[in-house]
């Protein structure tokens, strides 16, 4: 079974891949609390058994 990531992104490690992002809004905490909101809502819906569309 796959295994969970529990807050994968922290604003530091965000920041490096989002730098043009981060030039113009300013990286916050909101916006890495979204990209670990989807990171585990991806991994929720993943099978090592089945494919998924």
């Amino acid at each position: 079974m796959l295994q969970a990531t529990k807050n994968k992104y922290t604003v530091e490690t965000l920041k490096p891949l989002n730098i043009l992002y981060d030039h113009e809004h300013w990286l916050t905490q909101q916006d890495v609390d979204m990209a670990n909101g989807y990171v585990e809502l991806i991994e929720k819906t993943r099978s090592e058994k089945t494919p998924q569309i």
